[in-house]
C-alpha cells in the first residue's frame, strides 16, 4: 500500500513533461551537487545539468554552477537529484 501513496504523491507533485532519465546517466542528490558547485568540483565550463528526480528529469532547463552558486537558479520544489552532463 505504502507503494500506491508514493506514486500518487509523485504525480501530485512532479509537473508534466519529465522524461525518464537514460541508463547510464551521472545522477546524484542536490546535496552532492552542491557540494560539488561549492568546492569548485563544476564550473560552467565542465558541463551542466537538469533537475530531476531519481528516475525523471526535466529537458527544458538547463543548470549551470555558476547560476546555482550566485543564486540566479534554484531547484524547483519537486526536484531532489541532478542529472550531469559533462561537456
Amino acid at each position: 500500500m505504502e507503494n500506491t501513496k508514493e506514486k500518487v504523491w509523485a504525480v501530485l507533485t512532479e509537473p508534466a513533461g519529465l522524461k525518464d532519465i537514460a541508463h547510464g546517466s551521472d545522477v546524484m542528490t542536490l546535496r552532492e551537487f552542491f557540494e560539488y558547485i561549492q568546492i569548485g568540483g563544476f564550473i560552467d565550463y565542465d558541463g551542466f545539468g537538469k533537475w530531476a528526480t531519481q528516475t525523471k528529469l526535466d529537458p527544458h532547463i538547463l543548470v549551470y554552477p555558476s547560476g546555482v552558486r550566485n543564486g540566479t537558479i534554484v531547484p524547483p520544489k519537486w526536484a531532489t537529484h541532478v542529472v550531469w552532463y559533462n561537456r
